[in-house]
């Protein structure tokens, strides 16, 4: 029988994908491209249906992840049109022992003859004795879903992306835990490392600005991450560690303030789920150039009947999870740099003075394509 949270998952992707066809269509009111958006949900739909019971969720937490979207979904490789690195930090739960933390690179760039963008990253993570790392390459096909008629530029695009790299999962046999906390009897003693493949894919559907197609006035992703739950092997006592699957939904939209003045608002929110529980996080920045200041709240939603609800005191914790305070810095249009702070809401507020995390990126600007050189302008003349 399908989960409660499978069905909430997969009623919120139905609703997010008919809404794109209804953008678009509003945008040019034709429907040529329908069968095409019709096609592609089945296909996820068979993807989610795959989907089996998951436990809880691994990826890195990140707060600007509106920052960072290569690395949560694949799709988005290539869609600013531009070449761009980024580099993230994370220090979560400052204070306490073994808390996690992150660091993450990540470039792509337009792959134009290839149909669309490609990318890379590599994350490293760090919680209590364990230690992942996890590289890879991405590649997501553009499909021009609407264009303007007469000046034939673009309107709205939908970008498919796949994901393809490896998960590395290393214990520390230094580290140790509190007493008072006790061991966990599943790790093994010494150092053990295990690696395995994994496979990540998504969608990332934008409405581009006319005068600045790198910015995006509407975007929407959705991804599904460890898409076959690689194991690892030689892990735990149990054999059994896996890297479980994970569904990001996350949409966003930018709409200027003031006709005057550079001055843009932008809400957007993201949910994170393993389908057995739901992190949510809603956000609203300001972008006064070249200044961004921004807000969020992130909570929690777990089942009362959930292992995870049983085994703690989630009636102080759940629903809430952190109030997060974002500030960033253009310098100019290529280097941005962003740095947000989680102040704790829930019971970990008593032993952490909260989390820190920064975003570097950088746009690199688009090269100048010289002229073909002519070769048959020599003035014959001269060799007569």
């Amino acid at each position: 029988m399908i989960s409660l949270g499978f069905r909430i998952i997969f009623f919120l992707y139905i609703c997010e994908c008919q809404l794109i066809v209804l953008i678009s269509g509003l945008l040019t009111k034709k429907a040529s491209y329908y069968p095409l958006m019709k096609g592609f949900l089945n296909v996820l739909i068979l993807l989610l249906l795959i989907a089996g019971s998951v436990s809880a969720q691994q990826d890195p937490q990140l707060s600007m992840y509106m920052f960072n979207k290569q690395y949560m979904n694949p799709a988005h490789a290539g869609s600013l049109r531009a070449t761009q690195f980024s580099l993230s930090g994370r220090l979560q739960w400052v204070s306490i022992d073994g808390a996690p933390n992150t660091g993450l690179f990540s470039i792509n760039g337009p792959a134009d003859r290839l149909g669309g963008g490609i990318g890379g990253y590599m994350m490293v993570d760090r919680i209590g004795p364990i230690n992942t790392l996890g590289a890879g390459g991405q590649y997501a096909f553009r499909i021009v879903t609407t264009r303007k008629p007469i000046a034939n530029t673009p309107t709205s695009v939908l970008q498919l992306g796949i994901g393809l790299g490896f998960w590395q999962k290393s214990i520390n046999p230094e580290w140790r835990y509190d007493t008072r906390l006790g061991f966990d009897p599943t790790l093994l003693n010494g150092s053990q490392s295990s690696i395995a493949g994994d496979v990540n894919a998504g969608l990332y559907f934008y409405v581009p600005f006319a005068k600045d197609p790198g910015r995006h006035k509407y975007w929407f992703s959705f991804t599904t991450n460890h898409l076959l739950e690689p194991t690892l092997q030689n892990f735990t006592t149990t054999n059994l560690s896996k890297v479980y699957r994970q569904f990001y939904a996350a949409s966003g939209y930018q709409f200027k303030v003031s006709k005057t003045q550079n001055l843009f608002l932008e809400p957007s929110a993201i949910i994170k789920s393993d389908l057995v529980s739901f992190q949510y996080d809603f956000n609203v920045n300001l972008h006064v150039s070249p200044l961004v200041f921004g807000m969020s709240y992130r909570g929690r939603l777990i089942p009362s009947n959930s292992s995870t609800a049983q085994t703690s005191n989630q009636a102080k914790i759940r629903n809430r999870d952190a109030l997060v305070g974002i500030v960033g810095f253009h310098t100019n249009n290529r280097l941005f740099i962003g740095y947000s702070y989680d102040y704790t809401l829930s019971t970990l507020g008593q032993f952490t003075s909260g989390t820190h995390e920064i975003v570097v990126s950088y746009t690199f600007p688009k090269p100048n394509k010289l002229p073909r050189p002519e070769f048959n302008t020599i003035d014959k003349n001269l060799f007569d």
